[in-house]
């Protein structure tokens, strides 16, 4: 069996132990947050793991499959310290404070398989010697940083906010350097994908625009989210994780899925174009709802009531009902 497929279905079988060891932990601590956050997690990582076991069996030796069930094992084990940290909290199991120190800084890890699998897409290769180095910075980052999470001066998040914790300046610092050059070595892995389309050939760039395809929607859902808070006031951080993880642990999978298995079954340059015009259209819708956001903030200034303690300005609200009808319309 080639490594690659190994690979999948080792991380296939560890996955499964991680939902198997939570779901215990729930049957012996009954918890109904923690089930839907169980079923959450299992939700968002099963779409990695089936197009993970897809594309290992179409393509055995590409290392995108181990990368897909990677995706998958970064949410379960995400989920996994969650789980501990507050059992750990509640007083059921030992360690709170390096539970909740892991808590701190492990986001890191859910971009670590989706910035790798953007590096070798679509034939399992990097795109050239040069490119030998974001792996490993990768994750020396994401260490340094959880390390200096841990340690942070700082109070932890709630509900640990008064937990007593080991801190060490230099280790904050250091963590805090790490978020630039984390970002830098994202925008390289995205900057990767355009480096191999120039030098592609016919196959590969109709994969990699699949890979386009999937991707815009990440944009997308920022300009939706932030319509949707110029326009009602929606306070959307939540909606934006949401949006984000179905776009990157959804979309991104069977777009990759479809990629390497079926590249040719829909007319993808089409569906690229179509994704392209909504981008455009909704930049449009942003500015303009911007404009309409800062008329109304001026209007609210300017009709300032002192005995509500608070703006009234009614007579602004229907320019915002109108855009929000124009945007159904148009999209």
């Amino acid at each position: 069996m080639p490594r690659a497929r190994f690979a999948t279905n080792v991380q296939g079988g560890l996955n499964g132990l991680l939902v198997a060891v939570m779901a215990a932990a729930l049957a012996w601590r009954p918890d109904n947050e923690g089930l839907v956050f169980l079923a959450g997690s299992v939700a968002v990582a099963s779409t990695p793991t089936v197009a993970s076991l897809v594309v290992s069996r179409h393509a055995q030796s590409n290392a995108v499959g181990p990368l897909l069930a990677a995706m998958s094992s970064a949410v379960l084990l995400t989920a996994a310290i969650s789980f501990y940290s507050n059992g750990a909290e509640k007083g059921f199991l030992p360690g709170v404070v390096v539970a909740a120190g892991l808590a701190e800084g492990t986001w890191m890890v859910l971009f670590v398989p989706f910035a790798l699998l953007l590096l070798v897409f679509p034939d399992g290769h990097l795109p050239g010697p040069g490119w030998r180095r974001v792996p490993p910075a990768l994750v020396v980052v994401v260490v340094i940083f959880a390390v200096g999470a841990a340690l942070s001066p700082r109070p932890y998040q709630d509900p640990w906010s008064d937990l007593r914790h080991p801190t060490s300046m230099a280790a904050y610092r250091a963590s805090q350097a790490m978020l630039p050059v984390f970002l830098g070595l994202l925008v390289a892995c995205v900057g990767s994908v355009f480096w191999r389309f120039r030098r592609a050939e016919a196959v590969q760039r109709k994969q990699i625009r699949w890979l386009v395809l999937a991707g815009a929607a990440v944009p997308l859902a920022l300009l939706a989210n932030w319509t949707a808070y110029l326009v009602g006031g929606i306070e959307t951080d939540t909606f934006s994780l949401v949006i984000i993880a179905l776009a990157m642990y959804v979309g991104v999978p069977v777009a990759v899925a479809m990629a390497v298995t079926r590249h040719d079954a829909y007319d993808v340059d089409g569906a690229v174009v179509t994704t392209a015009v909504y981008t455009i259209i909704g930049a449009w819708l942003l500015a303009v709802f911007t404009a309409v956001s800062a008329v109304a903030g001026l209007g609210r200034r300017t009709h300032f009531d002192l005995s509500r303690g608070g703006g009234a300005y009614p007579r602004r609200r229907p320019l915002l009902v109108s855009g929000r009808s124009l945007s159904d319309r148009l999209l």
